[in-house]
């Protein structure tokens, strides 16, 4: 009894029931697992990607122009490396690359970008027929060589008199 006279009741103890703890628990761990796994700052592409036609009248002026062919990549005219056929199409070669880096392309972007393209963007000049891979390799490598902006240049496939773009 209590000091008023009123009896008191018992209260049941409360007890902590883990299995609902390890259900969200364990709930937490596959959504840290899936979205911040290994490959979190490289999403999968589609291997069937088709990159658009040009459309442009005449091609851009002032950037570092990086040029990627079926046969050959280069920078503002000047050679870096040939492709391979890979695959999935032109790729550029395994024993060239440190990961997605392309150590000889970011000798040649730095150069061009210490030559006064400090303030200028890539302009990255693809064809329709690359890989979707190869071009994302140039611009990771672009980037690791201080470029901030990365512009996309697609070479047209037009008749002979073509009424817009660049011809191949």
């Amino acid at each position: 009894m209590n000091p008023w006279g009123v009896p008191r009741r018992e209260v049941p103890q409360a007890g902590v029931t883990l299995t609902s703890l390890l259900d969200v628990l364990v709930i937490l761990v596959v959504f840290l697992l899936a979205f911040l796994g290994p490959t979190r700052d490289a999403p999968r592409l589609a291997e069937d990607l088709v990159l658009p036609r040009s459309t442009a009248a005449s091609p851009p002026g002032d950037g570092v122009h990086v040029r990627v062919t079926r046969d050959a990549l280069s920078v503002d005219g000047g050679p870096v490396l040939r492709l391979v056929e890979g695959p999935a199409g032109p790729a550029i070669p395994a024993d060239l690359k440190e990961g997605r880096l392309v150590p000889i392309l970011e000798e040649r972007l730095t150069a061009a970008r210490a030559n006064g393209g400090a303030g200028r963007p890539v302009l990255l000049e693809g064809d329709q027929d690359l890989s979707f891979a190869v071009l994302r390799e140039v611009m990771y490598t672009a980037r690791r060589a201080g470029f901030q902006d990365c512009h996309f240049l697609v070479l047209g496939t037009a008749p002979e008199h073509p009424p817009g773009g660049v011809p191949r």
